[in-house]
């Protein structure tokens, strides 16, 4: 869900979004996840067993880790992240890498970076020079050793950035669409 108030700040609006699933059952067709609301959900991303999944409430610039259980409820929320005040914006679309960091496009501040969800460290920056406004990332090409940065740059409607990973960094095949 989103909050229509997010661009206000993080102290405007309510917390009124939630994060929903839909399910077989024909009484009930959605259920909700999380056991709290929040603002504007983004940087919805996994780790490589499917145990956690990393999500971002972008207006409070925090990105969280959840444990993610076997009958698919999510608990144990902890924040990993939160974006420095000196940076503008706030975190949008995340992708997790196949050594369990997880890359962050911070929209608004330039850049995407990759976070050691242990301890929340920053361990490298790639800039997006001339556009301030990346959106998401993903990994592809044959060896899934490149990142792919989107973004909503004016006046163009967006960029395509491509990195070729150094230091042997790749990301994580996406997972294939499964019933619950």
């Amino acid at each position: 869900m989103y909050n229509n108030y997010h661009r206000a700040g993080s102290s405007a609006g309510d917390d009124c979004a939630g994060l929903y699933r839909f399910t077989d059952d024909p009484e009930n067709d959605y259920e909700e996840l999380l056991n709290y609301k929040f603002r504007v959900s983004n940087c919805c991303s996994f780790s490589a067993d499917g145990r956690r999944m990393y999500f971002a409430d972008t207006p409070t610039r925090s990105v969280y880790e959840i444990d993610y259980t076997e009958n698919g409820k999510l608990t144990n929320r902890r924040k990993i992240y939160t974006q420095p005040p000196n940076l503008p914006g706030g975190p949008d679309g995340a992708q997790t890498d196949s050594e369990g960091f997880v890359w962050v496009a911070l929209n608004g501040a330039g850049r995407v970076v990759r976070i050691d969800p242990t301890d929340g460290r920053v361990d490298i920056v790639v800039l997006t020079p001339g556009c301030p406004t990346p959106t998401s990332c993903t990994f592809g090409g044959a060896e899934l050793d490149e990142l792919f940065i989107t973004s909503a740059c004016r006046p163009t409607g967006g960029a395509l950035y491509r990195l070729k990973m150094p230091f042997g960094i790749s990301g994580l095949p996406e997972p294939e669409w499964g019933k619950i």
